[in-house]
């Protein structure tokens, strides 16, 4: 990590979302579309930017790089190019609400302690955040 800003969210081990998933459609396509349901605020995110992955009660598990946040379109659940098969299945069958989408270019494991990460003013994280935080990468 390197003194830039990046941002943090979570990833629950019951979500149908597996960080693991994400890493092997990547080996072999360009971009993955990581759905999520909070909105993304983009000013002063430069891209591509570092996203922490905090597994629910647990820590950061995956790092990854984002080229790109966009609105959340359904289509974004149609293009195999995109979204492991699996994924694309289980919307279908258990249709979810997303607010936006990060272009994943890159996801990889990384054990980091939570709390040990410092928000953009400074602050200790306490607890890991609902959506998205921003943070000061080390």
């Amino acid at each position: 990590m390197s003194g830039k800003i990046g941002i943090i969210f979570c990833c629950s081990v019951e979500e149908k979302i597996n960080p693991l998933e994400a890493a092997e459609h990547l080996k072999n396509n360009e971009e993955l579309y990581w759905s999520v349901p909070f909105g993304i605020r983009e000013e002063n995110l430069f891209f591509p930017i570092t996203g922490l992955i905090h597994i629910t009660k647990d820590a950061v598990r995956y790092r990854c790089v984002i080229r790109g946040i966009k609105k959340y379109a359904p289509s974004d659940h149609l293009n195999p190019s995109k979204k492991p098969e699996r994924w694309i299945k289980e919307q279908k069958n258990n249709p979810r609400q997303y607010k936006s989408t990060l272009i994943f270019e890159k996801i990889e494991p990384f054990d980091y302690d939570t709390k040990e990460l410092k928000d953009i003013s400074g602050q200790r994280i306490k607890n890991p955040p609902r959506g998205y935080q921003k943070i000061t990468l080390l």
